[in-house]
């Protein structure tokens, strides 16, 4: 077992977890990608210009909280188990992997301060059902928020 949640989650849910897992490390082509690798894949097919990839983060993670997509993710969300090692912990894996592409996208586009940028991201994902009773007013702040930070850069 990998952490502490896996030993009290439903069977079903622990069924779903590790197809969810699984799925991973699937190649390319393969069915179903984890949200990490459609959200990277949608910010970088958005657009080519780096400081237009940081905007494009804020779209992407509008559209998904607007999809149907969004409420099976949701229904599917682990809570932390806070274990001492990160990779004994799925969510705070996942939300390390997205800081790490976020901290790359801010690196390219050269922003002064790239883990900022990568902070910010992750927080956005990791509270994006805050996002879906107020998405214009979320959507509207996160742009404000990139918009500063580029202008801020190195």
């Amino acid at each position: 077992m990998r952490s502490p949640t896996w030993r009290v989650c439903p069977a079903a849910l622990c069924t779903t977890c590790t197809r969810r897992a699984a799925s991973s490390s699937r190649p390319a082509g393969a069915a179903a990608k984890p949200f990490g690798a459609r959200f990277e894949q949608r910010v970088l097919t958005a657009a080519d210009d780096a400081q237009q990839r940081l905007l494009a983060v804020v779209d992407v993670l509008d559209a998904w909280v607007g999809s149907e997509r969004f409420r099976r993710d949701q229904a599917l969300s682990a809570r932390p188990s806070f274990a001492p090692e990160l990779r004994e912990d799925d969510l705070r894996d996942h939300l390390a992997e997205i800081e790490r592409f976020a901290n790359g996208l801010a690196t390219a586009a050269q922003l002064r301060a790239p883990d900022e940028f990568g902070a910010f991201v992750t927080t956005l994902v990791a509270g994006a059902a805050a996002w879906f009773d107020r998405r214009e007013a979320a959507r509207a702040a996160s742009i404000a928020v990139v918009e500063r930070l580029v202008a801020q850069r190195r």
